[in-house]
């Protein structure tokens, strides 16, 4: 076989990935996926799922708009990643695929380091230069954005959006659905429970309860968050 004809079976074989979202993390996961290929992991991104429909039929970051979600049951591939920075639509779109027993893909960009003890959640993206240390747990469907770093043994729950550069230390919880902005820094067995939302730059130590906005250094609640929040901030 020549080397052309090695590179189309190469192609071939690899799994097809399509994107719910054409957004922008849609388009972040999208660019994990291109340097995944790039990098010789048997992967390729075939197109976006995209509810905007002045998007139906265009190009986006290189890629096909496929259709709209709805689409999802019908169309050709062997799995999905939801593409979507919103936690709430994210876990609503994952719970449907899962449910429609549709297959999720993890994306991590090449460069992200994962130690060999930490496991990372169905469905879930690392980003670029991310790190997620020893015996840490990384639940299903989250978002662990470019430059993250989760330090040893942490628990971070389903449908997290950690924003870029957050840096968590050793032991740290977080609660499923939780908004965590840029740059903000968790202490050594900091906990934020379910839903809550920490505001970029935060320092975070002690234990918080579910559904609060929190920010500050040192962080503190700020209020209480209802199902209408967007994250606070």
């Amino acid at each position: 076989m020549n080397p052309g004809n090695q590179q189309t079976s190469k192609t071939m074989c690899a799994l097809r990935v399509v994107i719910i979202g054409a957004g922008g993390h849609g388009q972040t996961v999208a660019e994990a996926l291109f340097a995944a290929t790039r990098t010789g992991h048997p992967v390729r991104a075939t197109g976006f799922l995209d509810d905007t429909p002045e998007l139906r039929g265009t190009m986006v970051a290189g890629l096909p708009v496929l259709g709209p979600l709805s689409h999802a049951k019908d169309v050709e591939c062997d799995a999905f990643i939801v593409g979507i920075g919103d936690n709430r639509a994210r876990k609503r779109i994952f719970d449907e695929l899962r449910a429609a027993a549709r297959p999720l893909h993890t994306v991590i960009h090449p460069t992200a380091v994962i130690a060999t003890t930490a496991r990372i959640g169905e469905g879930t993206y690392i980003g670029a230069n991310a790190l997620i240390g020893a015996a840490s747990v990384i639940g299903d469907n989250t978002i662990i954005n470019g430059a993250g770093c989760v330090g040893h043994h942490n628990r971070i729950g389903a449908h997290v959006h950690l924003g870029p550069g957050v840096n968590a230390a050793g032991h740290v919880e977080i609660g499923d659905g939780c908004e965590i902005g840029t740059g903000a820094n968790f202490l050594p067995e900091a906990a934020v429970g379910a839903w809550s939302s920490v505001v970029g730059g935060a320092l975070v130590a002690g234990r918080f309860e579910s559904e609060v906005l929190i920010g500050g250094a040192p962080a503190r609640v700020l209020r209480r968050l209802s199902l209408a929040d967007d994250g606070g901030h």
